[in-house]
């Protein structure tokens, strides 16, 4: 039976046949061994480079300063040139789904892609080029999207 493009079964779904679709036959290398797919999508930040652990290097076009005063009055600052993009584990993606639809998820992304606290990570994007921090949630879906490339 269809209803418009729905086509809708008869029975149980869970008895309902399996597509016979042939599965992918993955690339070998001459030793035999799985060879990774890494390109990267078109519109990749190019200022993002590889690093050798499957992670990224994604140098700021516009570097951020951050500045406080510790407890003994002093002034301290560290400057953000550039940013280690790794490949999220399973706490640490479970810290970004956890933020997702809150003000919480951009500074999330950060800072559990780059080991940088969540209240630095908040300062950070709160003072980031838009097209910096657009750069970093490139990474980020390329890290996340089904059919990952690189990484550990």
């Amino acid at each position: 039976m269809k209803i418009g493009d729905l086509k809708i079964i008869q029975g149980d779904p869970d008895e309902y046949p399996a597509p016979s679709a042939a599965p992918a036959t993955p690339k070998l290398d001459d030793a035999g061994e799985l060879v990774k797919d890494t390109r990267l999508p078109a519109n990749f930040p190019e200022n993002a480079k590889p690093a050798g652990d499957g992670s990224f290097i994604l140098t700021l076009d516009y570097p951020v300063t951050l500045a406080w005063q510790n407890s003994a009055g002093e002034t301290k600052s560290e400057e953000y040139k550039s940013f280690h993009l790794k490949r999220l584990n399973g706490l640490r993606y479970k810290a970004v789904r956890d933020a997702m639809g809150t003000e919480a998820f951009r500074p999330a992304v950060l800072a559990s892609m780059t080991d940088i606290s969540i209240g630095r990570a908040t300062l950070l994007e709160e003072r980031m080029d838009p097209a910096d921090f657009a750069a970093v949630l490139i990474v980020f879906g390329f890290f996340t999207n089904p059919g990952r490339r690189t990484g550990a």
